[in-house]
């Protein structure tokens, strides 16, 4: 029976024993076939394998099943297998394009969200009912200037993580969107004093405002103070010991660094005295 399954980079099986395949070889399993225990686990098509990996990040490859195949809703275990070869990315993007009338329409989310992922349909799936579909929209970087008015928060994240709409999104209600505005570099100024500690430690991170975040009363915000390097010395006496023990971690790797350079700069001009000892000579 032909069939599809997804692997990771390294082509082991994300779920499971996490076991590492090889192209061309069969697998066995000993013992009784049973689906999500024992077996091997693969799709008769493509778009299913969306529901337990994300294909545009995955490897997929077209496979051969025998023996004892079990059926369920949308994957099917296997007595044994061989993957026969690996689809390449243009065949899988051929493949959504050929069948987007009927996948675009498609009553699993997960399926449909697949079809975005690979940028076709962009606009019929911009309504779709399901935020994780228009998600994946937004993260094609279309339809941003309806999608930056989504009624859920994780939409309008995804656009702000597009750089889009930055001086709207930096006053959402939703701190998570915010917090995506301050990674994007925008609006510093103002996140500094978010309400959320979130917010305000993303603004750390970018490096901003960290004499006044020095003081900040949420002690995550101070440890990304100190991860920038600043105000260690204060902050190794800390009254929260996170930030405390990372200020000297800090300070001690400085040190380390000091120490390593001096002892290079030494090493450098003792060579160099030893090249010019030989070259007088």
């Amino acid at each position: 029976m032909k069939g599809y399954k997804a692997l990771n980079q390294e082509m082991r099986a994300a779920h499971g024993n996490k076991m590492q395949y090889e192209l061309g070889k069969t697998y066995s399993v000993d013992g009784e076939v049973i689906p999500c225990k024992n077996g091997f686990h693969f799709c008769e098509k493509i778009e299913y394998l969306n529901c337990y990996y994300n294909i545009a990040n995955s490897r997929i490859f077209e496979v051969e099943a025998d023996g004892i195949i079990i059926r369920t809703e949308d994957k099917c275990v296997t007595e044994r297998i061989k993957l026969v070869r690996e689809l390449s990315k243009e065949e899988i993007s051929k493949y959504f394009e050929q069948n987007l009338q009927l996948l675009i329409c498609h009553n699993k989310a997960y399926i449909r969200y697949a079809v975005a992922e690979q940028g076709y349909g962009l606009n019929v799936l911009i309504n779709d009912k399901n935020w994780q579909v228009r998600e994946a929209v937004a993260k094609q970087g279309y339809g941003l200037d309806i999608l930056i008015h989504d009624e859920d928060w994780c939409v309008r994240e995804a656009v702000a993580k597009q750089g889009y709409g930055l001086d709207i999104l930096i006053y959402d209600n939703d701190w998570c969107v915010r917090e995506a505005v301050a990674k994007q570099g925008y609006g510093l100024d103002i996140l500094i004093n978010d309400k959320n500690w979130y917010v305000r430690q993303a603004v750390a991170n970018q490096g901003y405002g960290l004499d006044v975040l020095i003081n900040d009363k949420d002690w995550h915000v101070r440890e990304a103070v100190v991860r920038q390097g600043y105000g260690l010395d204060g902050l190794v006496k800390d009254k929260e010991r996170y930030a405390s023990r990372t200020a000297k971690n800090m300070l001690n790797k400085n040190y380390q660094k000091k120490k390593l350079k001096s002892v290079l700069s030494r090493m450098h001009n003792r060579l160099s005295a030893m090249i010019k000892y030989m070259s007088d000579k």
